[in-house]
């Protein structure tokens, strides 16, 4: 089973202010650590649902030589192999080649989201609303469409409690949803203790197969 991991900083338990996720910034190295962590839980998880081959592709841009790059290699899991500085949306070279269910982790809401922690729809730009045809989506709903058009189902998001209940708006209850962290508002939150999300065991993987959403095309 060959898994791709699509992934972003927003949603990772812990990170709640902006220097945490900018490149440079006097919390990002603190940052790229539990990203990195966190994504390697998923990857245990993968492993566990019995995936071959897990190709994880990190979809942040975190400005200058860091867009793209905020994974710590020494750190990540060897059973995967990461894509690095390329840019987020365009990656399709799993889809082309055969790709048998995507995973969508560290997720944030989209842009006026009360309860999503650093929301936001596409930080590069100033827009509040994105639609794909009448629907109002954030970057998973991004994520989605590309995932659609080659026919790949989501079977897992995780990220903050606004982002999975938005992922399930948009893909149906039997999508499987991870919540991290629970917004209390932008920038503060409750969240799971690293030891919950990325310690020792499957973390926030999906263990035992992987009950997957359909995106539509």
């Amino acid at each position: 089973m060959r898994v791709l991991i699509m992934c972003d900083m927003e949603g990772v338990s812990g990170i709640v202010v902006w220097d945490q996720v900018n490149g440079g910034a006097p919390m990002y190295e603190e940052g790229r650590r539990l990203y990195t962590e966190e994504i390697n839980a998923a990857v245990r998880g993968a492993k566990a649902a019995g995936a071959t081959e897990i190709v994880v592709v990190d979809c942040h841009g975190a400005g200058k030589d860091w867009n793209f790059n905020s994974l710590v290699p020494e750190l990540l899991d060897g059973a995967c192999e990461w894509v690095s500085h390329h840019a987020w949306g365009r990656y399709t070279e799993m889809f082309e080649t055969g790709c048998d269910v995507a995973l969508m982790v560290a997720m944030h809401a989209m842009a006026g989201t009360p309860d999503g922690v650093l929301c936001h729809t596409i930080s590069t730009t100033t827009w509040r609303n994105l639609y794909i045809n009448e629907t109002v989506v954030g970057e998973f709903g991004i994520n989605c469409a590309l995932c659609g058009h080659f026919g790949v189902p989501i079977a897992l998001i995780t990220g903050d409690e606004a982002v999975c209940r938005e992922g399930r708006a948009l893909l149906g209850e039997n999508l499987r949803a991870v919540a991290v962290k629970r917004g209390l508002t932008r920038s503060s939150a409750p969240a799971r203790t690293p030891g919950r999300t990325a310690g020792p065991g499957p973390g926030v993987g999906l263990p035992g197969g992987f009950p997957a959403a359909a995106p539509s095309g």
